[in-house]
């Protein structure tokens, strides 16, 4: 027991005691308790058996104590006699006692402020192998204890030992991984990820998943299983068992990596790893993409070989052009000169009508075409005069201009720097420059009508230009807000020349000085080449170095020389003074078009891939699963249509239901087939699929094999029936049951299969048997009257402790075609 009570200043006793907490209902000898925190006491003590033993109990100021035990850990399940017990560390505590054949024994065990006890014992010393009895443990100097106890003949002793809890283990962090995958035929989802591990506050375990026997390792990212780019993309347990429903199944495999992370304090130990999954019963038709002849598609577009399809590339012209145009606030359309698959656009203003601030705006970017306005940067739709626009196009992708190294690139992104966070998405080129490239860039969408614009800085902060090896990139909004829709931005990275010629077209490229001011001045800098008259000059600012925001205005420019300034919008004060900056340019003799380079470039124009034949099964009662093994990029994807009548009618899933496809856009992922095909009438008795292969230009579409769940006709199961155990018998004394967790094979079913369990408890009758009651209750996960859903684990309700017998009730749901199997229950418990 443990009890409290209430002592005057004057040193004065109660006449009751304030609280009292049976810890332990069995027994518990030489209890020694130690204050953990300031509302938390451990109590080491001879147990059951005169096992060692410490319990957590929580007791607040006004000497309450909760109404159970914390935490319970038997710490020597031998004995554990008369300890002595102290915190030697800030979660660490030491408890001397007398073990096994009565000798001296020393252990570590960690405790948390809440009362967490370790799973494990930390270390453990026999400090005396003869007798170690009424030992007595007291600090006499950091770290170093002693301990005086009745040693060998009954003498008295004393030992003297030096606690090291600096750094013990690596820092560094260690992975470990199965040798091989664990294959799973059939497999229809993956349910659950767990672990049994014991970390400390200084530890953690995190994980990395495989479907391809560890070539490529993936981790979720926020919004899918994204292939690693660096040993740090990892995930805890519980991210990966929250995600783990959308790894992919297609490889019918999994493999997973255990990452162990330390500070050098705390030990990381994994003990065991379980993956949830179910599995389809019912029968399947796989398309393998392995014979050419079997299926319809553009040869010209889509290839087949080594058992997949895949997009052509075509080798094709990156077109580049440089030219002019003028426009105020309202849409203006350029057709460009040359046509582009992925077009990225940069375009500079010279502001000599409008005295506001102003920067320009992009949108409908397409193959041959874009709009251009003007964008007052405090009043995003007021009216603005018309002004002159320099621009640049370039085909997505990287080559040379003369002997200058040149490459464009697109990038999607709500990433949002401004005067609170100066902060972007991490960049970096394709071409190797030997000298830092002067960076243009431009918001090329208008998702969002708000004012923005674009910033660039050095990888790590904002006051430095790009390097050599990369920038970062943002949306701009200065002072103007902290967020913005997601857009589309462009940038083009050129290598510095101070003169060079492409197609008879003379230019150059530079990087300012740091002498950029704010509206009202402009620096000026001169042409390193000699132009017969004013040249076409696209610049954008490469730093941030006033926090306030800002972004590059051409002044005006001649046959010699340029004059740039940078501006601020109004919207959080009316200066628009400017700390110096530093801007890039880039200055063309003349409007013209070329191409830059060649490139590969795959279809745009979605070419299909059907079966040349439809499948149709001997009986049928339900289709029920679809699923594809494609490999696609960001900009890529594959889509789907089916036909129940050999292809004359297409249907898609509309979102209510399938329906005939009205034009060819009307598709679906397979995903989206997988998820509502059960919806699709069965009675044609047959299905095939038209695969649309999408993609920008760049990313390539691959698709291997499409797999077609089916029921046949005629049930065969029950759809419910209900089974209870025999009675488990823990002993005379009891037990404490902790949680229930099972094995269980769920197939695929409409609607869905379950395994539901509950548990009771009963006394003995006296003759070795148990009393069942009539009406007992059933337990489940929030007590009485409830089920337990989650075959991974869950808790027991403690109202079932401390019975000699324990049952489970299983209730099994099908669906009558299909049945779900339970294989294994485990109970969790420790006998009294």
């Amino acid at each position: 027991f443990l009890s409290t009570v209430e002592v005057d200043s004057s040193g004065n006793l109660p006449s009751t005691v304030t609280d009292t907490l049976e810890f332990d209902t069995v027994i518990a000898v030489n209890p020694e308790p130690v204050l953990v925190d300031s509302d938390t006491l451990a109590i080491a003590y001879a147990g059951p058996g005169n096992d060692g033993f410490i319990a957590t109990v929580d007791v607040d100021s006004s000497g309450n104590i909760a109404s159970a035990a914390t935490d319970l850990f038997e710490y020597d399940t031998t004995q554990g006699l008369a300890p002595s017990f102290r915190q030697v560390d800030d979660d660490v505590f030491a408890v001397a006692y007398r073990g096994v054949d009565d000798d001296g024994y020393l252990s570590l065990i960690e405790i948390d402020d809440g009362g967490g006890i370790g799973a494990a014992v930390g270390d453990t010393l026999e400090y005396d192998t003869a007798n170690g009895l009424d030992p007595f443990l007291l600090e006499i100097d950091t770290q170093v204890y002693a301990i005086a106890y009745r040693g060998p003949d009954l003498d008295g002793w004393i030992a003297s030992v030096q606690f090291n809890t600096s750094s013990t283990y690596p820092v560094t962090e260690s992975s470990i991984y199965p040798v091989s995958s664990v294959s799973v035929p059939a497999v229809n989802s993956w349910l659950s990820f767990s672990e049994n591990s014991t970390v400390g506050s200084g530890s953690a375990i995190f994980y990395q998943l495989s479907d391809d026997d560890g070539v490529t390792w993936r981790y979720w990212d926020g919004s899918t299983w994204a292939p690693i780019t660096a040993d740090t993309d990892y995930n805890t347990a519980e991210e990966v068992d929250s995600n783990i429903s959308s790894f992919s199944v297609t490889a019918e495999q999994f493999l997973f990596k255990a990452f162990f992370v330390s500070d050098g304090d705390y030990q990381a130990e994994l003990n065991q790893v379980t993956v949830g999954y179910t599995v389809s019963t019912e029968n399947y038709n796989d398309w393998t993409i392995d014979d050419a002849s079997a299926y319809t598609y553009d040869s010209a577009a889509i290839s087949q070989s080594d058992n997949h399809a895949e997009l052509l590339a075509a080798a094709t012209n990156l077109n580049f052009e440089v030219g002019q145009t003028s426009t105020d606030d309202n849409w203006a359309t350029v057709t460009t000169t040359e046509t582009y698959t992925n077009p990225v656009i940069v375009a500079t203003h010279t502001q000599t009508n409008n005295t506001e601030p102003v920067s320009v705006r992009l949108r409908n970017v397409s193959s041959n075409s874009f709009d251009i306005r003007l964008q007052h940067a405090h009043s995003p739709e007021a009216a603005l005069a018309t002004d002159t626009i320099n621009y640049i196009v370039m085909e997505e992708g990287s080559g040379t201009i003369g002997s200058t190294p040149v490459e464009a690139h697109r990038v999607t992104t709500s990433t949002t720097a401004s005067s609170s966070s100066w902060v972007g998405d991490q960049q970096t080129y394709d071409n190797t420059y030997t000298t830092a490239p002067i960076v243009l860039h431009q918001i090329m969408s208008y998702n969002d009508s708000d004012w923005a614009s674009t910033f660039v800085s050095s990888p790590s902060a904002r006051t430095g230009s790009p390097t050599t090896s990369g920038f970062q990139l943002a949306i701009n909004r200065a002072q103007a807000g902290t967020e913005h829709d997601e857009e589309s931005l462009g940038w083009i990275a050129i290598g510095q020349s101070s003169g060079d010629t492409v197609d008879s077209t003379d230019f150059e490229t530079s990087i300012t000085t740091d002498s950029i001011t704010g509206n009202g001045t402009a620096a000026i800098f001169n042409f390193t080449g000699t132009y017969a008259s004013s040249p076409i000059v696209i610049g954008s600012q490469q730093k941030m170095d006033g926090a306030d925001g800002s972004w590059l205005v051409m002044n005006s420019s001649s046959a010699t020389q340029v004059s740039l300034f940078v501006d601020e919008e109004t919207i959080a004060d009316s200066e628009r003074t400017h700390t110096t900056e530093t801007g890039a340019y880039a200055v063309f003799s003349q409007v013209f078009s070329t191409a830059y380079g060649t490139g590969d470039r795959y279809p745009t124009d979605e070419p299909t891939l059907t079966p040349s034949s439809g499948f149709t099964p001997a009986s049928l009662s339900y289709w029920s699963g679809f699923s594809a093994n494609e490999v696609t990029g960001d900009n890529s994807a594959i889509y789907f249509q089916l036909s129940d009548n050999g292809g004359s009618d297409w249907k898609y899933w509309n979102g209510d239901e399938w329906t005939i496809t009205a034009s060819l856009t009307d598709y679906n992922t397979a995903e989206d087939v997988n998820d509502n095909l059960d919806e699709l009438d069965p009675s044609a008795g047959q299905l095939t699929f038209r695969a649309f292969m999408v993609s920008n230009g760049i990313d390539q579409v691959e698709l291997e094999n499409v797999r077609l769940y089916y029921g046949e006709s005629g049930a065969t199961y029950q759809t419910s029936g209900q089974l209870i155990s025999s009675g488990f018998d823990f002993g005379s004394n009891g037990a404490a049951v902790h949680s229930l967790s099972w094995e269980e094979v769920l197939p695929i079913c409409t609607p869905d299969c379950s395994v539901e369990i509950e548990v009771s408890a009963a006394p003995d009758d006296g003759s070795g048997s148990p009393d069942w009651p009539a009406g007992t209750d059933w337990y489940g996960t929030t007590g009485s009257g409830d089920t337990f859903t989650t075959a991974t684990g869950e808790t027991i309700s403690t109202d079932l402790n401390d019975y000699r017998w324990l049952r489970y009730r299983v209730t099994l749901t099908g669906d009558g075609a299909e049945t779900p199997v339970l294989e294994e229950v485990r109970f969790r418990y420790h006998l009294r």
